[in-house]
């Protein structure tokens, strides 16, 4: 739709950026860190319920949401490279 509306208003053709084998790398690995993040996130899931039912779990809170925090910022990094944003990712 916003490329139709966009050729009518400004009678151009959307801009599309080239596919270069460094973008493909790039945004094949964003669909890596993607099904990691999901995993990373059942993992959690499951120990929060062993957690509720008073089982031992290995690993703590804090450390899965450090993981958490960690994916997304390289998540965030990736999508900023292949936008053309090279910005150094925040660690805050």
């Amino acid at each position: 739709m916003s490329d139709y509306i966009r050729w009518t208003v400004l009678n151009s053709a959307p801009v599309q950026k080239q596919i270069t084998p460094d973008r493909a790398a790039l945004i094949s690995g964003l669909g890596q860190l993607g099904k990691i993040g999901s995993n990373l996130n059942q993992i959690a899931h499951e120990l929060h319920r062993e957690r509720i039912s008073d089982q031992k779990n290995l690993v703590s809170e804090q450390r899965i949401t450090m993981a958490l925090d960690d994916l997304k910022t390289l998540s965030d990094h990736l999508l900023n490279t292949l936008n053309g944003s090279h910005q150094r990712p925040d660690k805050g």
